[in-house]
């Protein structure tokens, strides 16, 4: 346990891709702005089975270190369940001066105590894909992609690319909200009235499922330019193949995204394309 006026947050970002995304973003420049320490386990795992440095390039700041740890650092550093023996709340009680698991961070942020938390002395663990503030405008400096990533990002977009390419991002699976909120009428919708706008333009189409974008390129033809990809969470090379669609619809134009998605929310922060969703 680390005592004195020393501050250091230690963060375990949970979940998908953009959610991790999202919380070591926010962290990241929270950090910087405070001038705290700041260590981030990133943990490959069922939720998300791939490295950071598969994906990404370093972190960009000297207060900040990343440490790539395999799906064994469950057991100390995810919220305490049955799953991990709760080996985590006792772990964490002997290795932190505090912690906050996910739902200690939620309770904090809408009581509006959080930062308050985040400031205080000694080393703070937090595990959490929330963020702590607006740093969106961050993201593409903290966020670059690995070299493998980028290469592939460059030769797609630079093939296939119109010089008016809008991007479709259309969440399904397990995202019940974002399936609910985001009928496929919005979307042909969107794409008739950009075609009757400007005739020219091409659409990408990002989606975890393939019967959607099929859908769409038997409506729209060769307006429709996609990637037949499988996007699975617990393989590496499925999440190296997100975060490529991640990075070519940030390259596009505008995003039409889904509804409860953060994914279309990272997508458009990290190119700045305007994000229109459902209503």
């Amino acid at each position: 346990m680390q005592e004195g006026k020393e501050r250091k947050i230690v963060l375990v970002p949970n979940g998908g891709l953009a959610n991790r995304m999202r919380a070591v973003n926010s962290m990241a420049e929270f950090t910087r702005a405070e001038k705290i320490g700041l260590h981030v386990i990133w943990i490959s795992n069922s939720e998300l089975n791939a490295p950071f440095s598969s994906l990404f390039k370093p972190l960009p700041h000297t207060h900040a270190t990343l440490e790539e740890r395999g799906i064994a650092a469950s057991l100390l550093y995810n919220s305490p369940r049955k799953g991990n023996l709760y080996l985590s709340a006792l772990a964490t009680r002997l290795l932190f001066t505090r912690r906050l698991f996910w739902r200690d961070v939620k309770e904090a942020k809408e009581a509006g105590r959080l930062e308050t938390l985040l400031r205080q002395p000694g080393t703070t663990f937090i595990e959490s894909n929330y963020d702590f503030g607006d740093y969106s405008g961050r993201l593409a400096a903290n966020f670059r992609p690995s070299g493998e990533v980028e290469e592939s990002v460059r030769r797609f977009t630079s093939l296939h690319f119109a010089p008016r390419t809008i991007g479709i991002h259309i969440r399904r699976t397990d995202n019940t909200h974002s399936i609910a909120g985001s009928p496929t009428g919005f979307f042909i919708d969107a794409i008739r009235k950009e075609l009757a706008d400007a005739p020219d333009t091409k659409f990408y189409v990002a989606s975890d499922d393939a019967a959607e974008k099929e859908k769409l390129g038997k409506i729209f033809g060769q307006k429709i330019i996609t990637r037949n990809i499988e996007c699975r969470r617990n393989k590496e090379e499925g999440i190296i193949r997100a975060a490529e669609d991640l990075f070519i619809l940030s390259r596009t134009a505008r995003i039409y995204g889904s509804y409860y998605s953060s994914f279309s929310e990272m997508a458009s922060a990290l190119g700045g394309a305007e994000l229109i969703l459902p209503r």
